[in-house]
């Protein structure tokens, strides 16, 4: 039993078992440590499992959201302006990871924020941006994950965040009391998201992208 702390700051007691062989298409991964979670589906029941960016540590993970498809490419990002530091994403040891971040401006303010490519939210801030201009008041909330729900603030944000060459306009925010900042898949929908863990880059890019050529669309909002 070891502790684990998740992506709202709670810390759970979980149990770590050694898979001996995961097979993803054709790639398989060999003798590694999970943890025993129950993750609930907002569709009911609870997730059969999670497969983590730890997975693809040696390789360029690519999420094409438009076809919901996953694809792992042996090429590397290149250090261009629309390919984006993260920091983090640092496999040390087996069970032992630190989560990608990145840097995004949300309306001239910058944030240090989670790639979550797992989160339906656009962009999940802490208390602290409560003072960005929105259109109109914040209307309360909740939102849930791996560790439960918290009551959250949201609001239309009157102003543009912008990643790299991509820009989004207008979007939604949602303020929590978490200190953990996050960038989720609502903004990617249309898009591919890549992440190289050996260059520390990721990109966002139109499908079918050849690697590190110029397919960025300049406001997917």
């Amino acid at each position: 039993i070891n502790s684990v702390v998740g992506g709202g700051g709670t810390t759970s007691n979980v149990k770590f078992v050694t898979i001996d062989s995961l097979g993803i298409g054709t790639m398989r991964f060999n003798v590694f440590r999970a943890v025993v979670l129950e993750i609930p589906n907002p569709n009911g029941g609870v997730y059969a499992g999670v497969v983590g960016l730890p997975v693809f540590h040696n390789a360029t993970m690519r999420i094409d959201y438009p076809r919901k498809t996953l694809r792992v490419q042996s090429a590397r990002l290149d250090s261009n302006a629309c390919n984006r530091p993260i920091e983090g994403a640092d496999l040390y040891s087996i069970g032992v990871f630190t989560p990608a971040t990145t840097i995004v401006n949300v309306a001239g303010r910058d944030a240090n924020v989670l790639v979550d490519s797992g989160s339906d939210n656009f962009l999940d801030l802490d208390s602290t941006f409560a003072n960005l201009p929105f259109t109109g008041p914040l209307t309360g909330g909740t939102t849930g994950g791996v560790s439960g729900t918290e009551a959250t603030q949201i609001g239309i944000l009157n102003g543009a965040t912008i990643l790299g060459c991509l820009q989004w306009n207008n979007q939604r925010i949602t303020l929590g009391q978490s200190k953990i900042l996050g960038m989720g898949a609502a903004g990617w929908q249309t898009l591919e998201l890549l992440i190289d863990q050996r260059s520390k880059l990721m990109r966002l890019q139109k499908p079918d992208c050849p690697p590190n050529q110029d397919c960025i669309n300049p406001n997917p909002s």
